[in-house]
């Protein structure tokens, strides 16, 4: 899900924040944990998009979510 944030004192003090960000309401209660996106932070991936994409379609171990899910419940 999406929020649009439109006041301008909120959107400055996210574009400025470096890390976790909680957002809370008035009374301190956490309504959730924002991160800025890598993009944001200057960050730039050292492999290129068909790097990546190459080794997506090259990976081929590993097991689903729901499998490994039903192994922890069973131990």
């Amino acid at each position: 899900m999406s929020i649009v944030i439109s006041d301008p004192k909120v959107i400055a003090e996210l574009e400025a924040a470096i890390g976790r960000v909680d957002l809370t309401d008035p009374t301190g209660r956490l309504l959730a944990t924002a991160t800025p996106s890598a993009s944001l932070l200057g960050i730039q991936s050292p492999f290129s998009d068909g790097e990546i994409e190459r080794r997506r379609m090259a990976y081929t171990s590993g097991k689903a979510s729901g499998e490994i899910f039903k192994r922890l419940r069973s131990e």
